[in-house]
């Protein structure tokens, strides 16, 4: 059903801008009536009645453009409308740029509103271009059975007949009885509405703020409000039995498409978290608070992030084992929350560190479980796609708060941080849990509620067979362990830990993570002429550019090719930089842009490869029984190293220069290309078990002859397999020396 209505809500996307436009032009004077009560503008001085009368012609605007909507579209077609609406709203915007009078202010927000409503089939039939109204249907339900269109054509041209036999006119529905309860209804809701407040409101409610004396910046208070009203009109619409009607319709890939967008908005808050430190260090070394801060306790604020991770990644080995994956994503929002209010309230070095540990316990617990969770409910030609999508948000995250925290005052951006874990734990109470992990815990019935609407197949026997391949896939692995002893000591296991370990190692220790953080600072010390905040806005626009390109490259091109291309590619950018401040006394000006550019272009190397695959493939070679321990390890091991990473940059600096710095993450990207070309499996488009195969080798086909002698296969399969049974299998498999 999906498939065949995709037009439909590409078509309502499409209208939806047209909407966007109208919520710009209405709330413009949101923002706007602050400056004009400062006489904050270059050109216009206007008395607060004038402000008044701004703020309401665009009111007088709607009345005109509903009346021309009547008539044109009636006419000429709704598609027809909807593409002149765009005349007036673009008359109306040089209006305003052009205003040195108030009167032309008028006409500005007056034009704006001059544009309403949005071809459709019904359109056509009224017309009698019923051949253009089928091939209209045709395209907007993707149905090829020219019949079931012919029927549904039939009935719409049989309601339009019996409407056309009455007036169209105002008289008709003002005098007609049978419109009599729906004008009344109507018209009571909007006098009610509007009466009431809602849009004035909205419009001075930066004037408001101002005159209630309130501490808090204007621009804070008004992201602040937007952000509420955006997540509860996200909350409230549609009702909510249409939500659940719309996600039971999507169909396969569309679920997991949305669940991977849900659970990306925690890794949002995640590089947002993570990122804080690339605006506000240097706004620290300018005396931009009213705190002071030693560059001693700067390293330790930016490196104190990596112990609260290994802490989050810590607790997630118990809580997604134990309650689930969904659980563990829901219950990192409140460490987030918790050092955010603590952030709010406090004036003290040492307190920011306590805040950044917090934060990074949160970012653990999402790191650890999204990447296992999103290689459960994928389909396996788009699981790199999916789980690249939550380091793609990560990405994301890092560019929002270094573009707006180069821009707002501290104090702001800490506000506007409140919000995101509020928005990804709303978005995430919503997916399903992984159906493995209830395979795992034997609540068959639950994992196949969760694999339906993951898959969106109500085919029974399809859906059973492939719910009974998990289940023995499942059941295999987790006859086995789940302890730490068993990843280090397994043989079966040997070659995916060093995989994991040597590419966690050489991702951190090339300094991807210390650069995004230090980025403006470096900038500053290389004597460019560009402004810090110029600079992080376009080192995280490039950012995002490519994050967004990894999605589409990760499931085309393959692992291995992108690892060796992005280790080689930023060995050679990162020498290129240390061979620049080797002899930057003697350098030209022409080229104090190249650490700017060989930084932004050496992440962006990153992002393209190791950056967002060290994330992927070790979700993907791990079986079920140690993949969260393993997870839990790498984190781990990936706290420490950043922490060391973050921590000794001013340390290597000082002994080295930047010359060293930048020299020691060249050799460790040489590393991680000899490693990868020798050690490094293809694991695109291949399913969990055929990756297990190619890594385990003999390993895999001996266990599970051991397993066929202890259990029979058809036992294995069947339902009555039981805790105890399990209990003694693997003691029999540990006293054989498996």
């Amino acid at each position: 059903m999906m498939q065949n209505t995709r037009i439909q809500y590409l078509a309502a996307f499409a209208v939806s801008l047209a909407t966007m436009t109208n919520s710009v032009a209405y709330f413009w004077m949101t923002p706007m009536l602050p400056k004009f009560y400062d006489n904050d503008t270059s050109m216009i001085r206007i008395t607060p009645d004038e402000i008044s009368w701004v703020a309401a012609s665009i009111y007088l605007g709607t009345i005109a453009g509903s009346v021309l909507t009547t008539s044109i579209s009636d006419r000429f077609g709704r598609r027809t409308t909807l593409l002149c609406s765009a005349a007036p709203y673009i008359v109306g915007t040089v209006f305003i740029l052009c205003a040195s009078d108030v009167w032309l202010l008028y006409i500005g927000r007056f034009l704006w509103a001059c544009r309403r409503i949005p071809e459709t089939p019904y359109f056509l039939i009224k017309v009698g271009r019923v051949d253009a109204a089928r091939r209209e249907l045709l395209s907007l339900s993707g149905s090829k059975d020219e019949r079931a269109i012919d029927e549904k054509l039939s009935v719409m041209r049989s309601e339009i007949r019996m409407e056309a036999l009455r007036s169209s006119s105002a008289y008709e529905l003002i005098t007609g009885k049978q419109y009599r309860k729906a004008v009344i209804v109507t018209a009571g809701m909007l006098l009610t509405q509007t009466m009431a407040g809602s849009i004035p409101i909205q419009q001075y409610f930066g004037h408001i703020v101002q005159e209630s004396n309130d501490e808090m910046e204007v621009s804070t208070t008004l992201i602040i409000f937007g952000v509420v009203c955006f997540s509860v009109e996200i909350s409230t619409e549609p009702e909510k039995d249409k939500r659940v009607e719309l996600v039971v319709s999507l169909k396969g890939r569309q679920v997991q498409y949305l669940v991977a967008f849900a659970v990306s908005l925690a890794a949002l808050s995640s590089g947002v978290n993570l990122m804080w430190t690339t605006p506000i260090i240097p706004k620290f070394h300018n005396n931009e608070t009213n705190i002071v801060v030693t560059d001693d306790q700067i390293s330790w604020i930016a490196a104190m992030s990596s112990p609260g991770f290994m802490t989050g990644s810590l607790l997630t080995r118990f809580i997604s084992d134990r309650f689930g994956r969904k659980t563990n994503i829901l219950l990192s929002a409140l460490p987030i929350v918790t050092g955010t209010v603590i952030l709010l309230n406090t004036s003290s070095a040492w307190w920011i560190c306590v805040t950044r540990f917090i934060w990074g316990t949160g970012s653990g617990m999402i790191s650890t479980v999204s990447a296992a969770y999103l290689v459960e409910i994928s389909d396996k030609d788009i699981r790199g796609m999916l789980t690249a999508s939550f380091r793609f948000m990560v990405t994301f995250g890092s560019i929002l708060v270094i573009a707006v925290g180069s821009l707002v005052s501290y104090d702001t951006l800490n506000y506007m941080l409140i919000a995101i874990p509020m928005c990804y734990f709303m978005a995430c109470s919503c997916i399903p849990e992984s159906p493995y992990y209830y395979l795992k815990d034997e609540k068959v019935d639950a994992a196949r509620r969760s694999l339906m609407k993951l898959s969106g197949n109500k085919d029974e026997v399809v859906l059973e067979e492939r719910l009974s391949a998990m289940r023995s896939d499942v059941r295999l692995e987790m006859l086995r362990s789940s302890s730490l002893k068993e990843l280090f000591t397994g043989k079966q296991y040997r070659r995916a830990l060093v995989i994991g370990t040597v590419l966690k190692l050489t991702q951190v220790m090339a300094g991807t993570i210390a650069l995004q953080q230090y980025v403006g600072r470096i900038v500053q010390e290389s004597t460019t002429s560009i402004s810090i905040s110029t600079v992080l806005m376009i080192f995280g626009a490039v950012r995002l550019v490519v994050g967004l390109l990894s999605l589409i490259i990760v499931d085309r091109i393959g692992r291995r090719p992108l690892l060796l291309y992005s280790f080689v590619s930023s060995a050679s950018v990162l020498a290129t930089v240390g061979a620049y401040f080797l002899i930057l006394p003697n350098s030209s000006p022409y080229f104090t842009y190249i650490p700017f550019i060989g930084i932004t272009l050496s992440n962006t190397i990153a992002i393209l490869g190791y950056d967002t695959l060290v994330f992927i493939i070790p979700a993907e070679i791990f079986p079920l029984n140690v993949k969260s321990v393993a997870l839990t390890y790498f984190n781990m091991l990936g706290g420490i190293t950043n922490f060391l990473s973050v921590k000794g940059f001013q340390e290597i600096k000082d002994l080295a220069g930047l010359t060293g710095v930048f020299w020691f993450y060249t050799i460790t990207c040489i590393i991680g290309a000899v490693f990868t070309y020798f050690m490094v499996p293809e694991t695109k488009g291949k399913s969990l078990r055929e990756i297990q195969i190619e890594l385990q080798g003999r390993y895999y086909d001996e266990a599970n002859e051991k397993l066929n002698k202890l259990m029979p296969l058809e036992d294995i399969k069947s339902n009555s397999l039981k805790g105890d049974i399990v209990i003694k299998t693997q003691e029999k498999l540990t006293q054989n020396g498996s």
